[in-house]
């Protein structure tokens, strides 16, 4: 699967990154992905995507490596909201 990053004009509408249906959670980005799967993004087929999008593919794997904190703790905080509010209410 191939992903298409860009920024649209001004003006466009994404709708939600997000959604619910019943106990179910949708999210529109990658939670998963870790440091050593930026790491090895450009050898995976990404330089062209970095290069394309203005990001240099030998400063991606320190630029995850300097939000990796932050992405867990983002990440943790998603799962417990998920946990806390969907995943224990009713359908």
């Amino acid at each position: 699967m191939a992903h298409r990053l860009g920024v649209p004009v001004p003006g466009v509408w994404f709708g939600a990154p997000a959604f619910r249906a019943g106990r179910s959670l949708g999210v529109q980005f990658r939670p998963e992905i870790t440091t050593a799967v930026v790491h090895r993004y450009p050898a995976l087929g990404g330089t062209e995507q970095c290069v394309r999008h203005g990001v240099d593919p030998e400063e991606l794997p320190a630029r995850g490596r300097a939000l990796e904190s932050t992405a867990r703790d983002n990440a943790g905080r998603l799962t417990d909201a998920f946990l806390d509010r969907v995943a224990t209410a009713s359908a």
